[in-house]
């Protein structure tokens, strides 16, 4: 009888070099909400015990798969550099970046005591991108985020929003951004690559729906809302005025998390006199939107490119650091010491940390700022510090 097992062995290596190979010319996989990922893993039978052996083998197969999709978020070399942070934040705790799992091929070998399994495993790239963000291991881009703009129209004119057009709102506001000096996905591509149920979905408050939409765009924030423009009356002694009123309501939600950065809501009032309906209506929205999107770059603390001049590289090298003092060391620089806009984790190896930051300030404040803050279980000494190198020891 012919044996398939060789052959489905060897599709399954097929699949794990496909993947493998072609991660860097899937870069899209990133951008979409999830990723699938085809991963390999082996279990030692002990005893003939196959349940434990086929157990380890999924488990060791989920922590290949999270390896193949941290790889498609950045770069080997990254990964090699930073291979014992990584291991012991990200690929032991493998399990909560995936969603959902199947096992399409399983076979236990008694010969040589070895149970294979082969999974398609559902990443959720959102949480494990957000998660590399906090490590350090991507840079942060506080300073330009990449911005996504949706925000759906309802006038008197009309009520249907403009299906696959950008709306008024939307140019306006990506014209203001723009002028701030930031990144905006292409409004087009949005309105003809999204749904008309995702832009509802996500307009009336489904944060994950909305989360998707920014990965599939490749968006840091997204700003999504609703203008309503309507006419009213205002009534007097003898006689009433009409007048037109603009209101925009919106709120910033953070991409990778899927959580809501800060919320806003601008009015803007208007006589009907001046012109048609369609031009007061369209300029009412543009001043609204002039002071909502001021409203935005002040709440998201977003540092305009120009001022992004006052900050200059600085690079920390950390001895005899490990990663539970490293996560407590990068969380008080990021949250506690003042004038750092990104932080970049560039290295761990050997209990050896290196860390690139932006830091607007002399290098001597910066110094000082680390030695004075308390790290609870270990204490920082400066061993040296020249231009914009700082050189540093743990000490417990």
């Amino acid at each position: 009888m012919f044996n398939l097992r060789p052959a489905i062995y060897l599709f399954f290596l097929l699949l794990i070099i496909f993947v493998s190979i072609s991660h860097q010319s899937s870069h899209a996989q990133i951008e979409s909400a999830f990723s699938n990922i085809i991963s390999s893993g082996r279990g030692v039978i002990i005893d003939e015990n196959q349940v434990n052996a086929r157990n380890e083998a999924i488990n060791n197969a989920m922590r290949i798969a999270i390896v193949h999709a941290v790889n498609l978020i950045i770069d080997s070399e990254r990964i090699a550099n930073n291979y014992e942070l990584l291991k012991e934040e990200v690929f032991e705790k493998s399990i909560r970046y995936i969603q959902s799992y199947k096992i399409f091929y399983e076979s236990p070998d008694i010969s040589i005591n070895i149970y294979e399994v082969g999974l398609q495993v559902m990443v959720p790239m959102g949480n494990l991108k957000s998660d590399l963000i906090s490590i350090g291991l991507i840079e942060k881009r506080k300073h330009r985020p990449r911005m996504m703009v949706v925000i759906e129209e309802e006038t008197d004119i009309q009520s249907k929003g403009n299906g696959d057009k950008p709306t008024i709102s939307e140019i306006a506001l990506i014209q203001n951004f723009s002028e701030e000096g930031f990144d905006l996905v292409d409004q087009v591509a949005i309105r003809k690559g999204l749904r008309r149920e995702q832009i509802i979905q996500a307009v009336a408050g489904n944060e994950k729906a909305a989360a998707a939409m920014g990965l599939q765009f490749g968006a840091d924030i997204i700003i999504l809302g609703k203008a309503v423009v309507k006419e009213r009356r205002r009534s007097g002694i003898e006689t009433y005025q009409k007048f037109i009123q603009a209101n925009i309501s919106a709120r910033a939600l953070d991409v990778n998390t899927g959580s809501i950065i800060s919320t806003g809501s601008e009015y803007t009032i208007s006589s009907m006199e001046g012109g048609t309906d369609t031009d007061i209506y369209s300029q009412l929205i543009k001043d609204t939107c002039r002071k909502l999107s001021r409203y935005f770059v002040d709440k998201l603390n977003i540092v305009s490119p120009e001022k992004r001049e006052e900050f200059a590289k600085v690079y920390l090298t950390i001895d005899n650091i490990n990663v539970s003092q490293l996560s407590v060391f990068r969380n008080i620089l990021k949250n506690e010491v003042s004038g750092i806009l990104s932080f970049l984790q560039k290295s761990y190896i050997n209990k050896v940390a290196q860390i690139e930051v932006e830091f607007a300030g002399d290098i001597e404040s910066l110094v000082n700022e680390i030695v004075v803050k308390n790290y609870e279980t270990f204490q920082i000494k400066i061993s040296s510090f020249i231009e914009n190198k700082i050189n540093l020891q743990v000490l417990l």
